[in-house]
């Protein structure tokens, strides 16, 4: 049992004074013997004995009455009542910290972290020995001294002084669900669950899942709430950010789009600057930005050089948090993109060649600068031929290449190349189906069953009618209908429907007849055109389609554009790699440590990077025996820690229920809030009904006393 005002417990001296006045007020009356009343003498000794009794019983209820009106005084609560029997007496406590990146800003009164900091210690001064307890930090690395409960205070101490705030948005609801787990285990009977944070609201979503939480009583243990948030500073953020190019090709403007995230309250006038490489490229114009509104500003970039470039944005200026003025980006170029097409020998006439238009279309003059690289290639320099240089290569017309060539191309489509096969009259479907049967079916997309022209009963063919909306090859020109219909095909080979879990199909014809196909072979792709690319099987290169078409997939499959992929902090990196070739890969972190993964034992899961907690561009080296390739990603602050909004007091308890809540607006309670919850169970209300109960009866007993008196006469 404690005593919140224990001095009153001073006062139960008051029970001394009933006890006093009983022995002032006792005297000894003198005897007179009076003959007439000789024969009461036996009936007044046995009422003496009553009086005596009833006496004894009116002093003991004043006295407990004082007694126990000092000890209500003293506002008495039962904390631990297993105490009595012999239990376990100790308390388990899980400490959850949110580190998130909104932790770092500052307000009125200063840096938030400060408080998380004192508020933190605070607890850990309060805890008494033998208690246990456990660190839960939100974001970052688990402190790997404080992953369990533990009785060693200092050990959780100094695991906390390691920790700072993060980039990563928290999951409060997932680390009390975590917390509730710890608890569980702990053969204590009391547990606490105390939360350190500054009441974000994105970081408490999905608060269903502590309602579906409820395994073992740990639901029960009370949370305590300590708000660290302060008066708000204004503070503007930078959001979002996307960044394309046309094509990975020094020279082509890389153009980089960044919303500008306005303050919550005020308006605000702000710049914005772009740095590639350390060395600021150009700056917005004075943007202004109203409370919550969120400002685009895009930026033309041209990158030279074959190179990995990084990029950054910079919010000009000082505001309330810093760590969410910066973002970043990464780019690859290349001088030129660089693509082979294999074809039969040159035909006299130029025009005549079944490559011609392709050539064309993707080196539209002879320019060694221009945006695409072409390599011409006969079949026979196909066998001897280093694929792996060439990020496209277009297989024009072939014969069906024998067993040794088709694994070369197989292989280098494994490995993350692209080839795109065009008809045309040299291609047999039967050869072709046979081949790829050899080779598991990853020469095609799906087995050729025949030839399909033009004739009497159809003499204008067939056209264009679907494009797929959804695959990135196609989807740019699938809403313009009236543009790809007019491509008429007036031969083509036949396709079998392919397997929808292997191939899909980008273009159809009419009659619903597969026209381009496609199929992910390792961590390449493979095309299939039915027709040929010249004029003698379809007008397709004579469309104002054909050359924006060509271009677009020859980019798309050369990576795409010049961006690497963007991450929020927190987020795993992955990279799937062929099963069945020797793959390593190292990643540099921005502060320039490198780290070689290990592929998991399977070989079929991609290979993953999960300390991804730093901000800036990751370097990633891949090497494929001989052939190495670099490419990068860039991690992020999580944009929604950036969004105002934050819960209150009693909205979180709403939420909470029926769990116990005390929620702390600041720091300054937590100590108070922690004495109160270890006093348990108040007893000053049974105290006084005890009291009152006390007070009647003696009220009962004395007019019980004085009605009953006897009266003598004589």
């Amino acid at each position: 049992m404690t005593f919140g005002t224990a001095i009153f417990l001073w006062a139960a001296l008051a029970g001394l004074v009933p006890i006093v006045l009983h022995m002032i007020n006792r005297q000894n009356a003198p005897v007179v013997y009076f003959s007439t009343l000789r024969f009461l003498r036996l009936s007044v000794q046995r009422t003496r004995r009553r009086k005596r009794v009833h006496d004894l019983l009116l002093l003991l209820l004043r006295v407990a009455a004082l007694v126990l009106i000092a000890v209500a005084l003293a506002r008495p609560a039962l904390r631990w009542l297993h105490r009595w029997v012999g239990g376990e007496s100790s308390t388990a406590v899980v400490l959850i910290v949110d580190n998130s990146s909104s932790l770092a800003t500052r307000d009125q009164n200063g840096p938030r972290w400060d408080r998380v900091s004192s508020a933190t210690l605070q607890i850990l001064d309060q805890l008494q020995d033998g208690d246990q307890v456990a660190l839960l930090v939100t974001n970052g690395p688990s402190p790997p001294s404080a992953r369990g409960l533990l009785r060693n205070h200092e050990v959780v101490r100094q695991a906390f002084r390691g920790c700072q705030p993060s980039f990563e948005r928290a999951d409060l609801v997932g680390t009390l669900v975590e917390a509730r787990r710890l608890l569980r285990t702990a053969p204590a009977q009391n547990r606490e669950i105390y939360v350190v944070t500054d009441m974000q609201a994105c970081c408490w979503n999905d608060l269903q899942r502590l309602a579906s939480d409820t395994q073992g009583g740990a639901e029960d243990s009370p949370i305590v709430v300590v708000d660290t948030r302060g008066p708000r500073l204004p503070n503007a953020a930078l959001g979002s950010i996307v960044a394309q190019a046309t094509a990975p090709v020094a020279g082509v403007p890389l153009r980089v789009t960044v919303g500008v995230q306005g303050d919550a309250e005020v308006s605000e006038e702000r710049h914005v600057s772009v740095y590639i490489d350390g060395q600021k490229r150009d700056t917005s114009p004075t943007l202004r930005i109203e409370p919550v509104q969120v400002v685009p500003h895009t930026f033309d970039i041209a990158l030279g050089g074959k190179r990995l470039h990084r990029g950054q944005l910079q919010l000009e200026g000082d505001d309330a948090c810093s760590a969410d003025d910066r973002l970043y980006f990464a780019a690859n170029t290349d001088p030129a993109v660089p693509v082979a097409i294999v074809k039969p020998a040159a035909h006299s006439i130029r025009n005549l060649d079944q490559a011609f238009y392709l050539e064309r279309a993707l080196a539209p003059r002879s320019d060694p600068a221009g945006a695409v690289l072409v390599h011409a290639l006969d079949p026979a320099a196909l066998a001897a031929e280093a694929l792996a240089r060439f990020t496209v290569v277009f297989c024009v017309n072939l014969p069906a290449p024998d067993l040794e060539t088709g694994r070369k191309l197989v292989s280098y489509v494994e490995n993350g190349g692209n080839l795109f096969w065009v008809c045309g009259d040299n291609v047999d479907p039967v050869a072709y189906s046979a081949l790829n049967d050899r080779l598991q079916g990853q020469l095609i997309p799906t087995r050729l069953t025949g030839l399909k022209q033009a004739d009497d009963e159809r003499p204008e063919g067939w056209r264009i009618a679907w494009l797929d909306p959804k695959h990135e090859s196609v989807a740019p020109f699938a809403e313009s209908a009236s543009i790809y219909q007019t491509v008429q095909v007036l031969r083509f080979v036949e396709m079998a429907a392919p397997d929808a879990s292997s191939a899909q199909v980008l273009a159809r014809l009419d009659d619903d007849l597969p026209l381009l196909a496609h199929r992910r072979v390792g961590a390449g792709s493979v095309y299939f055109l039915a027709t040929s690319l010249h004029v003698d099987w379809t007008n397709f290169p004579l469309k104002p389609l054909f050359l924006p078409f060509v271009s677009h997939l020859t980019f798309r499959l050369a990576g795409s554009d010049a961006s690497q992929p963007l991450l929020s902090a927190g987020t795993p990196w992955r990279l799937a790699l062929p099963a069945d070739q020797d793959v390593t890969v190292e990643v540099t972190r921005p502060n320039g440590e490198v780290v070689r993964l290990t592929r998991p034992d399977t070989k079929t899961e991609p290979v993953t990077f999960r300390d991804t907690h730093q901000v800036g561009v990751y370097q990633v080296r891949i090497q494929r025996g001989s052939h190495v390739q670099h490419t990068a990603f860039a991690v992020n602050p999580d944009p929604e820690e950036s969004a105002p909004g934050y819960l209150t007091g009693a909205q979180l308890e709403q939420f909470l229920a029926p769990t116990r809540v005390f929620y702390c607006a600041d720091a300054a309670e937590v100590t108070q809030t922690i004495r109160e919850l270890r006093k348990g169970v108040s007893l000053w209300g049974a105290f006084l009904a005890v009291v009152i109960v006390v007070l009647v009866a003696e009220a009962y007993h004395a007019n019980r006393r004085e009605y009953r008196a006897p009266s003598a006469t004589g």
